[in-house]
């Protein structure tokens, strides 16, 4: 990835709308790096959501993209 890639973390959960979320995650993903993105996945449930999205923002990410329901948005 080039050093002018826009850093992009994409928080998901897969479970979520009965697993659409999860079918639907390979053409975003690949969607996002077509489009050039350097792209970071925090997968909800699976991490300590906090401390990784706080390690991640010190490190200079330029979006944050949450993908999945109302829970995933709260939890962002």
């Amino acid at each position: 990835m080039s050093s002018s890639a826009m850093r992009v973390l994409c928080v998901f959960n897969p479970r979520s709308r009965d697993g659409l979320v999860q079918r639907l995650w390979t053409a975003a993903h690949a969607w996002l790096l077509a489009h050039g993105c350097e792209v970071l996945v925090l997968e909800l449930g699976t991490h300590d959501l906090d401390a990784d999205l706080a390690q991640h923002l010190a490190t200079g990410v330029a979006r944050v993209i949450g993908i999945g329901g109302d829970g995933t948005h709260l939890a962002v």
